[in-house]
């Protein structure tokens, strides 16, 4: 009897020496390890702006694997990063591989994610720009130094000026990019440029010119007779950013010249002989598309979601300050999706409350 006891305990000895490492099935068995043999991704390609976020999802074979857990990599995390559960942020534009590394058997899979800058797509029709056309501004000096490259750079170029810091400039009596013909300027950031010397511009347009601002505020002096921005056969397109605080006015188009505001806010301006917020001679001004202006006839759509704060004159009323001729005025008030004009051959005013 003691003889099989024995036996007994050895045999159980033996079983547990042959499952060592393994786990216990439902009915509490052993079962075995199961190793992973590959992982994939459920895309091997993102392209994102900047900013934008989306989240890989790693598929690991087979599903029955005891460990499908990956670790997360980017050899390039300037351009786009990852986390452990997978969401990748795009950071700068560039390109970047996102890696998946199974922790059992090291297995990888990869996506190739490209980031891009909307906004060059919208300011340009293209999204590259050659990195020796734009420019990164801290000071005034640099700006300078971006003015001179681009009026020497010769016509039909794109550039980008980034605004890193606040700046104040003496700013110009003359076209801020000279003579350049073909060129479009992209000024962004969520800084301020602020005029320091009175009876100058902080941006003027010339013909075949485009200047477009993002995000920048460009605020004047309460004692400066300029207008903050004057174009000329040019076209400026205001995207976001304000035009403030000047009491020569905001923006001053002539000769030609072409307004675009599709965002933004043009507030706090005074009304002497420049206008108000917006001073319109022989132009075009389109406000979010619906309104344009040709010659003499001119007219402003205030959108249904602005109600009456995208143009307003100092002291905060809600209105735009239009002049038609080098002494007479017109304060305008527009409800709510109203169409304001002035016709000089009619001599009729249309859409406008006093």
């Amino acid at each position: 009897m003691k003889f099989g006891h024995l036996l007994i305990m050895c045999a159980a000895a033996t079983a547990t020496v042959l499952v060592a490492g393994c786990g216990k099935d439902k009915s509490g068995g052993m079962e075995p390890t199961i190793s992973v043999v590959d992982v994939s991704l459920d895309r091997i390609s993102a392209t994102l702006d900047i900013g934008e976020k989306t989240t890989l999802l790693a598929v690991v074979t087979p599903d029955e694997a005891t460990d499908k857990s990956v670790v997360w990599s980017s050899d390039d995390p300037s351009v786009a990063s990852v986390d452990e559960s997978g969401e990748v942020t795009a950071l700068t534009v560039g390109t970047a591989t996102i890696t998946a590394t199974t922790n059992d058997g090291g297995k990888t899979a990869g996506c190739l994610v490209t980031v891009v800058n909307s906004a060059n797509l919208d300011d340009f029709g293209t999204l590259s720009i050659p990195a020796s056309n734009i420019f990164d501004v801290h000071n005034a000096t640099e700006w300078s130094d971006a003015v001179a490259a681009i009026d020497g750079g010769g016509n039909d170029n794109n550039y980008i000026i980034n605004i890193v810091e606040d700046l104040s400039l003496p700013g110009t009596n003359a076209f801020t990019f000279g003579a350049a013909t073909g060129i479009r300027v992209s000024i962004r950031g969520e800084r301020t440029i602020g005029l320091s010397s009175v009876g100058n511009l902080l941006i003027g347009v010339y013909a075949d010119q485009t200047v477009i601002l993002r995000e920048v505020n460009l605020e004047g002096l309460t004692d400066n007779d300029s207008p903050l921005v004057f174009i000329q056969g040019g076209e400026f397109i205001m995207r976001s950013g304000n035009v403030l605080n000047n009491r020569g006015g905001g923006v001053y188009v002539n000769y030609g010249g072409s307004f675009t505001m599709t965002g933004g806010e043009i507030s706090g301006n005074g009304a002497n002989s420049y206008g108000g917020g917006v001073y319109v001679g022989a132009c075009d001004f389109a406000k979010t598309g619906p309104s344009i202006i040709y010659g003499n006839t001119f007219s402003i759509h205030v959108p249904g979601d602005k109600n009456n704060t995208v143009i307003s004159a100092a002291g905060g009323k809600g209105h735009a300050v239009f002049v038609y001729d080098s002494n007479k005025y017109r304060d305008a008030t527009a409800g709510e999706g109203d169409d304001m004009s002035w016709n000089t051959g009619a001599g009729t005013w249309t859409g406008f409350e006093n």
